[in-house]
């Protein structure tokens, strides 16, 4: 037997190669594309049909749904249904028989009557949503997803607040009104100096995390001296009519 499947596989090759078409393993068989159809290890006496897993099938007249072979032609998939959403409506894989309609999770719902909020169904049509909650708009404020019970036209993170009273810097809420934010502090400018997110004392410009006077220091490459000078080597400041900077060297 093993000896025919050998002549009957060197066969389907030379025919192969006589008929100048692809021939191609299907499974543990020889099989040429020209003339029929493989699906997964499975061979089928036709050529030019759609897989289903194994199966074979003619897409224009059937639908594949998830590994599912549907013997209707559809479009549309709802799970492992094929359908029409112009008969049906799928929500979430489930099928329902009206079609038109909006889903809420798996449900199925009337906007004009009902409000969906994340999955939450509530009978308030047109309603606000704060993640899963109904709300009033005019009395509270949502902030991601968190209800505020209280009016505030802004929010710092998942607080509301009011910028004339208070000052929000990077999703923290700082309890009074200042002009700027240094990270995660507010602050006054005419007071004091930001320098990359490190509040300082006030001076004019700033060296990494340090603020300095240009007119009394000098900063070479984020690191601060404590001298005037007109050049840099390197991190250290220096006198070029003094001293030689070599390949970031003083020499």
């Amino acid at each position: 037997m093993a000896n025919c499947k050998g002549i009957v596989a060197a066969l389907m090759m030379c025919f192969a190669l006589i008929e100048n078409t692809q021939a191609d393993v299907c499974g543990n068989a020889m099989y040429s594309p020209a003339y029929k159809t493989c699906c997964n290890g499975v061979l089928a006496d036709k050529k030019g049909l759609s897989c289903c897993g194994t199966v074979a099938y003619d897409s224009a007249t059937k639908t594949c749904c998830n590994g599912v072979l549907n013997h209707e032609r559809y479009k549309w998939c709802c799970g492992t249904i094929a359908y029409s959403p112009h008969y049906k409506t799928c929500c979430s894989g489930v099928l329902h028989h009206e079609p038109g309609l909006s889903c809420c999770g798996t449900v199925l719902y009337n906007p004009a009557f009902e409000t969906c909020c994340e999955g939450v169904l509530h009978e308030i049509r047109k309603g606000s949503c704060c993640g899963t909650v109904i709300y009033d708009r005019y009395s509270n404020t949502c902030c991601r997803g968190v209800l505020n019970h209280k009016k505030g036209p802004l929010c710092c993170g998942t607080v509301a607040y009011d910028w004339e009273y208070h000052t929000c810097c990077k999703g923290v809420l700082i309890q009074k009104r200042e002009q700027s934010c240094c990270g995660t502090v507010a602050y006054n400018p005419f007071y004091n100096s930001c320098c990359n997110e490190v509040l300082n004392k006030k001076e004019r410009s700033c060296c990494g995390t340090k603020s300095y006077d240009r007119a009394y220091s000098t900063c070479c490459n984020g690191v601060l001296n404590r001298t005037k000078e007109r050049s840099c080597c390197g991190t250290i400041a220096y006198n070029s009519a003094y001293k030689q900077c070599c390949n970031g060297v003083l020499c």
